[in-house]
């Protein structure tokens, strides 16, 4: 992580904005859920976080501030039957927002998560149709209707 920012500084001069978008679903009950499907989940959907955030925020403070997004989902404040380690992974994403957001503004550092229900994308059509139920619109999002939401709070 450090040597993207790194990289990134060099490049541009300065480090504007992370969006953290890494994510893997596993479907699994409690009761099923392996521990290496609970350790892969946790290691990207909320290490990978982590890891992003804290390589981040130096190369933020040098250039005066800036926009942190991670994109957690629904399932992170509201839980959803079969996903205990995407959920525990995506409540851990907008915890570690919180935290950055509190303790960063004061940098002019700005930490957001985006908590969409399902999107259309390659991931989720694996789940099939019913998780769409949780939504009120009873359809998937499409991935440009949160990509608005990035860029809004990329300004």
């Amino acid at each position: 992580m450090e040597r993207g920012h790194a990289a990134a500084e060099e490049r541009f001069g300065h480090l504007d904005i992370l969006v953290n978008n890494a994510g893997v679903v596993r479907v699994a009950p409690v009761v099923d859920e392996s521990d290496d499907g609970w350790h892969a989940t946790m290691a990207v959907n909320s290490t990978g976080v982590f890891y992003g955030v804290r390589a981040a925020i130096p190369a933020l403070r040098r250039n005066g501030g800036g926009s942190i997004i991670n994109i957690a989902s629904i399932y992170g404040p509201v839980g959803a039957p079969g996903y205990i380690a995407y959920t525990a992974s995506k409540g851990a994403v907008i915890a570690m927002t919180k935290v950055a957001a509190l303790e960063h503004a004061h940098h002019g550092i700005r930490v957001n998560a985006i908590c969409p229900g399902p999107v259309r994308t390659s991931m989720s059509e694996q789940e099939g149709d019913t998780s769409v139920d949780i939504t009120p619109l009873r359809r998937r999002a499409e991935p440009e209707e949160i990509s608005s939401a990035v860029a809004f709070l990329a300004r």
